[in-house]
């Protein structure tokens, strides 16, 4: 498996609500956004596999607009990978 794959296998997807502050027209409270709080990721590049957590040090992800990055532990691959509440 190592070498030609490139990217990662996600399963186990815990998310998270974001309180928001925003209020709309009528005065109440937005919906909260979501994030990615941890997943369960295998490397396709090495094999690797691990549960990555916002703010993990080197087992981290980061959330951004629609999905996450994660960052391989061992090979250092780095790739994005879409929220599957935006598939």
């Amino acid at each position: 498996m190592a070498g030609d794959a490139k990217g990662f296998k996600v399963w186990n997807v815990q998310m998270q609500e974001i309180p928001s502050d925003a209020k709309g027209e009528d005065g109440t409270a937005e919906s909260g956004q979501k994030s990615v709080a941890s997943v369960s990721v295998e490397c396709l590049q090495c094999g690797e596999t691990w549960t990555a957590t916002e703010g993990g040090a080197e087992k981290s992800l980061t959330n951004v607009f629609g999905g996450i990055v994660i960052s391989c532990p061992n090979c250092n691959q780095t790739d994005g990978v879409q929220r599957p509440d935006f598939q």
